[in-house]
């Protein structure tokens, strides 16, 4: 007979059941049952699941992320609840707040969306917003209790890193007030110029200037984008990463800020 037990229903009432036996003194989990309508769909993410806990103590398992199982993997076509269910199950069995690895970073429990997640969408590209991010991973869609606490880290975030206000690289360029963003005391315009010279500085320093063309094509807050072409060259992504990750490095080591610059690839 199970000793631990979790149970999720999605809009059309359809259930899904994870059941674990649980040996007392050991703290093994010897036995896994799935069981609803929806076991079948899942049955391959459970079956990973099983394989990886079966035998493993409570311990072992609460150390295991989501990441490491390749079928419950997020996806843009389906995202399983089966390690969500995990989660609950053991927190029913050890009455209290089981603390998965992940845990602290998740955000959408159902569909695996978390804090990381949202960072690096939001730093990839400046216009994400919420319709992308239920597009693409369905999260904030089943039990919709995410909902407020991720409209609320997407827009920390924006804030942390420069992105003041909006959800656009045009208005982020304003505070909340709906004043220009200055940083080092300088508006937009004074920075790029400010910025422009440091990099031109540097490309001199570097003994590059007669080699790459380097030019900030737009300003928003801390984000930089930036167009590099290499002189009579077809310039490969992996160079022009490379240069844009030294012109950071050196501007960090001029200013103290951390700007973050995307490039805006262009073949010579």
């Amino acid at each position: 007979m199970a000793n631990a037990h979790a149970r999720t229903t999605n809009s059309k009432g359809e259930d899904l059941q994870l059941l674990l036996d649980i040996d007392l003194s050991s703290q093994k989990i010897f036995e896994m049952r799935v069981k609803g309508a929806l076991a079948s769909a899942y049955s391959d993410e459970f079956k990973e699941i099983e394989a990886a806990i079966l035998g493993q103590t409570l311990d072992a398992v609460l150390k295991l992320k989501r990441s490491d199982f390749k079928s419950s993997s997020q996806s843009t076509s389906i995202a399983t609840p089966a390690f969500w269910l995990l989660h609950r199950a053991i927190e029913n069995y050890i009455g209290s707040e089981a603390v998965l690895a992940e845990t602290k970073d998740r955000l959408c429990l159902c569909f695996g969306i978390g804090v990381s997640d949202l960072r690096a969408q939001i730093l990839k590209r400046s216009d994400y917003e919420l319709k992308h991010l239920i597009a693409e991973t369905f999260a904030t869609s089943a039990c919709g209790s995410c909902l407020p606490s991720i409209r609320k880290t997407m827009e920390e975030l924006r804030l942390s890193h420069g992105m003041i206000e909006g959800l656009t690289h045009s208005k982020g360029r304003f505070d909340k007030a709906g004043n220009w963003v200055k940083v080092k005391g300088m508006y937009p315009g004074p920075l790029l110029v400010f910025l422009d010279d440091a990099k031109n500085a540097w490309m001199k320093r570097e003994a590059i200037d007669s080699q790459f063309s380097i030019e900030f094509s737009n300003i928003e807050g801390l984000h930089l984008t930036v167009r590099i072409s290499e002189t009579g060259k077809t310039l490969e992504r992996d160079r022009a990463e490379k240069v844009l990750q030294a012109l950071s490095d050196y501007l960090k080591s001029e200013t103290g800020i951390l700007f973050f610059l995307h490039l805006e690839f262009l073949d010579s």
